[in-house]
């Protein structure tokens, strides 16, 4: 194997692959990189045995070959190495890394045993706009739990992707609030099917997706994977084997009060407030009340002391005062876009809904605090 590739294209190619490879296993194959290279294209892949990501890399002369690198020394020595033209030539069981006057040997490992993946290409479910997937998962993922003290697959550790009736509902939740963004008029015809991704793979998803309207992404599902197929990217992870719940039913229904305010205006005011709504060991409390055309933001933080903001805002309906987190406030509305936002409540003790005039598909609802 001999291949003459750019250190920026190696080192932006090592960087994504290497988000999917293990940095916890007792099986050496998993914290390797295979590298597969062809007359005018090389392959890199990375894996933990659940998530994979692979990338093709369009080169030209190369000496087809085939073996698995380290991948975290790789990536860190490709990285440090001047912008140049690398050659990378396979010798005996080391792999020849040089540029300029700079020649490295690493160790490889053959890749008789390395994770293949199977063959889904006819298991397509739908394409869509790398554009709209993403502002989607951009719009849904910060609502789940991100680390599992407990080690235990849950599905709030995931993001739920429901496809019905020519539509995909794209989920999640920490069990405190919820993330719905809906996306119609897909041309999925009959195709009716619930994926459960982890939720650090929705994320790297996100990142790794172009924010392109021109762009599209394959989604295939076929037995317990997933399959995004976008430009020269594929990434698959295993589907999470539990119950999502069944998230519409949390969704209010008799809406006693509307507020419409500033997005921006009541997001800096949130974030005041949260500095003096903290509390030891425990999550932060704050107040929302609305009196006419007024909305006000309260906190009380004990020792830290205590807060107030007063907004104007069209308010119809009752008028209400709530306990609720403001953390989860800001987390949403720094993902929406557009100059208002409407917040719609039904009482003390039923969840906040969040919607915003821009975009209609997108729901948030946050569980209140009781207050004593």
């Amino acid at each position: 194997m001999k291949v003459l590739i750019s250190q920026e294209l190696l080192a932006g190619t090592l960087s994504a692959v290497n988000k999917a490879v293990s940095t916890r296993t007792v099986n050496p194959l998993l914290t390797h990189v295979k590298l597969v290279a062809e007359a005018d294209n090389l392959t890199v892949t990375g894996t933990d045995g659940e998530f994979t990501v692979r990338r093709h890399v369009a080169i030209s002369g190369a000496e087809p070959g085939r073996i698995l690198a380290p991948a975290d020394l790789l990536f860190r020595l490709v990285s440090k190495l001047p912008k140049k033209d690398i050659t990378l030539a396979l010798s005996e069981n080391q792999l020849n890394v040089a540029v300029g006057r700079s020649t490295y040997d690493l160790t490889v490992m053959w890749d008789d045993t390395y994770p293949e993946l199977p063959d889904y290409q006819e298991h397509r479910l739908i394409t869509l706009p790398c554009a709209m997937l993403k502002h989607a998962l951009a719009q849904t993922s910060f609502a789940a739990v991100k680390d599992s003290a407990t080690g235990a697959v849950h599905y709030t550790n995931s993001v739920f992707f429901s496809f019905k009736e020519n539509r995909l509902d794209i989920v999640a939740t920490d069990g405190h609030r919820l993330a719905l963004k809906r996306n119609d008029g897909l041309g999925v015809g009959d195709v009716e099917r619930d994926l459960l991704l982890p939720v650090r793979v929705a994320e790297e998803l996100e990142r790794m997706l172009p924010d392109d309207e021109d762009s599209a992404v394959e989604i295939y599902h076929y037995s317990n994977q997933a399959f995004f197929r976008f430009g020269n990217n594929l990434l698959v992870s295993a589907l999470l084997d539990v119950k999502f719940p069944p998230y519409e039913r949390v969704i209010p229904k008799d809406i006693a009060s509307k507020v419409h305010v500033d997005r921006e205006g009541i997001m800096d005011a949130l974030g005041r407030v949260l500095l003096v709504c903290k509390q030891k060991d425990q999550n932060p409390v704050g107040y929302l009340e609305t009196a006419g055309e007024t909305v006000t933001l309260r906190s009380d933080g004990g020792e830290y002391g205590k807060g107030q903001e007063e907004l104007e805002a069209e308010v119809g309906g009752e008028d209400i005062k709530i306990a609720i987190n403001p953390q989860y406030l800001i987390d949403v509305l720094k993902v929406l876009g557009g100059e208002q936002v409407t917040l719609n409540w039904t009482s003390e003790v039923s969840p906040v809904m969040l919607t915003s005039p821009r975009d209609p598909a997108f729901t948030y609802i946050v569980m209140p605090i009781r207050m004593d």
